[in-house]
């Protein structure tokens, strides 16, 4: 009995089968007669285990089978190491944001929804005095992410410093600040295969609102910026298209929904907030103020109007 019972605790059996590769082939290709086994039947007092053998297999047969278990066997090891690397390595890739000749400042630009996560965006100009832009919109404390890239090949990495690209971040305060190209530290992209020379980067502390990023030329020129750290989906608005977003309650407009308004006509503005459920008031319009209250609501949105367009959004 107490053999019987040995023989059917199974978990501790079944932790014992891991094999070398040697003993993998005694095990499962055993020969009887030069028959390839190509069956198992296991029994239970004791554990045995019965093979019959292919005694009818022709030989090329028994070759094949052979070789196609072999190569099964080999490929274990390398899918297994696939799948470990995947499951570790972090994703370095920034996600590309096109950045065209129509994001002429940066209120003209992309905004990305959530400014934590890692974007990247190519730039090219073609002479000097050219400009484009984009957005971030960044909660309290978040942190705010640069980079300043070049490719590291000519011409881009023949190019003075004096001569490339100047960028100003614009906080949601107003605060100014110009990036200063201070590094030319090489970087290999794995993802694209790209070799690069960090010009400028930085990390700081963000106050709660919109950033704006104005690029301007000194003449013909292509660089990257990248924005953010989290490797994952980012979503993205368009200047002057009024998002489509899934309805909440109670009604939240966002920094970044309200950031798509600025460019738009007062009339289509209005009706955006209005598709989103929420409401809006004229804070100023060629110049005039006009009274307000003081209370916060998360579903209103400020606008201020020049010439019939909104030219800044307030939420609250």
């Amino acid at each position: 009995m107490a053999d019987i019972d040995d023989s059917l605790h199974l978990p501790p059996h079944l932790f014992e089968q891991y094999l070398t590769f040697s003993q993998f082939l005694a095990h499962f290709f055993r020969h009887s007669n030069s028959n390839l086994q190509v069956t198992q039947t296991f029994g239970l007092k004791p554990f045995l285990i019965f093979a019959r053998m292919g005694s009818m297999l022709c030989a090329k047969t028994q070759q094949f089978l052979t070789l196609m278990w072999l190569n099964l066997w080999m490929r274990i090891p390398i899918l297994v190491a696939a799948i470990l690397v995947a499951s570790i390595t972090p994703a370095l890739a920034h996600q590309p944001v096109a950045i065209t000749d129509a994001h002429t400042s940066a209120k003209a630009g992309p905004i990305m929804v959530d400014g934590t996560v890692s974007f990247a965006m190519r730039v090219n100009f073609t002479k000097a005095n050219q400009e484009r832009g984009f957005r971030i919109s960044l909660a309290e404390d978040e942190l705010l992410n640069f980079e300043y890239l070049i490719i590291d090949r000519t011409p881009e990495n023949r190019l003075a410093t004096s001569k490339l690209p100047v960028v100003t971040i614009t906080a949601p305060d107003g605060t100014k600040q110009v990036i200063k190209l201070n590094e030319r530290s090489k970087f290999y992209e794995p993802y694209g295969r790209t070799n690069y020379l960090f010009l400028s980067r930085f990390s700081q502390t963000a106050k709660a609102g919109i950033y704006e990023f104005s690029i301007k030329s000194k003449g013909r020129a292509g660089i990257t910026v990248s924005t953010g750290s989290k490797e994952v989906r980012g979503e993205i608005y368009q200047p002057k298209q009024c998002p489509v977003v899934e309805p909440t309650s109670p009604v939240v407009i966002t920094n970044a929904q309200a950031a798509t308004l600025v460019g738009m006509k007062k009339q289509s503005a209005i009706s955006c907030v209005q598709s989103l459920n929420g409401i809006t008031r004229i804070a100023q319009e060629d110049g005039e103020s006009f009274p307000l209250t003081r209370d916060y609501r998360t579903e209103r949105v400020d606008l201020t109007v020049v010439k019939g367009v909104v030219t800044k959004t307030t939420v609250g």
